[in-house]
């Protein structure tokens, strides 16, 4: 069945209070909001410097020297993805109603900080180590055990910036290919691995506003999310820098 674009949808009958959602990006996930929207009635538009990106057919695009009309076009905001620039949201915070908060973007943006961040809340992660040099990935395969998966604390996704050390002969490959990059290493789960995933819920649709907890602030995370999410996982992490 093809995709709807937004011309299908009429925009107009929408029992919610929110009419018009702000997407800091437009691309295949803005897109998917948008999508979930328009049969709410709830109409989409992005903030997004690609004139082709995918949302364009469920909304209108503005590009960053069109921040302020982008701004004033919109009832509340929200975010694609983590890999959002900081600087956009924290604009749109300080005078507009932002879920998640710039706060939840910049924790989600860096791994080490993600996961101390869930252990301060008392929410179990895989076992990590901080690791900033070769020396460190060593001792983090002598105290966790190989496999250990390299990645980059900050950036890569879909396999990118990652590197899988199966044997300590290739820590030295592993290092020369992302240790320039603030990598990180997990070692790879004998169960699945879980992101973290607690939820938020507000009192908009829940096709578009149950969050994943990448994205939470601190006031947010249920204490009724235990660890019991992810204790299945058997992983170990090391974050490289």
């Amino acid at each position: 069945m093809p995709m709807q674009t937004a011309n299908f949808y009429t925009i107009n009958h929408s029992n919610y209070p929110v009419k018009t959602i702000g997407i800091l990006g437009g691309g295949q996930l803005g897109m998917m909001l948008a999508q979930a929207a328009l049969p709410l009635g709830i109409r989409c538009v992005f903030l997004e410097d690609s004139a082709n990106c995918p949302a364009r057919l469920l909304g209108k695009v503005f590009s960053s020297e069109q921040f302020e009309d982008f701004a004033q076009s919109c009832d509340i905001f929200t975010l694609e993805f983590e890999n959002t620039p900081l600087k956009p949201a924290q604009l749109l915070e300080s005078t507009k109603t932002l879920y998640p908060s710039s706060f939840a973007l910049s924790v989600a943006q860096d791994r080490l900080n993600e996961k101390n961040l869930f252990n301060q809340l008392d929410i179990a992660t895989v076992p990590f180590m901080a690791v900033h040099n070769k020396a460190d990935i060593q001792a983090a395969a002598d105290k966790l055990g190989l496999p250990l998966v390299l990645k980059t604390t900050r950036g890569g996704y879909d396999g990118k910036g990652q590197f899988v050390v199966k044997s300590t002969d290739q820590i030295d490959t592993a290092w020369a290919e992302l240790g320039d990059s603030n990598p990180l290493t997990k070692s790879t789960p004998r169960g699945q691995n879980l992101a973290t995933q607690p939820k938020q819920r507000r009192s908009l649709p829940k096709a578009l506003f149950t969050l994943s907890a990448k994205y939470l602030s601190l006031q947010c995370a249920p204490k009724t999310v235990k660890s019991a999410i992810i204790r299945s996982c058997k992983m170990s992490i090391v974050m490289v820098f």
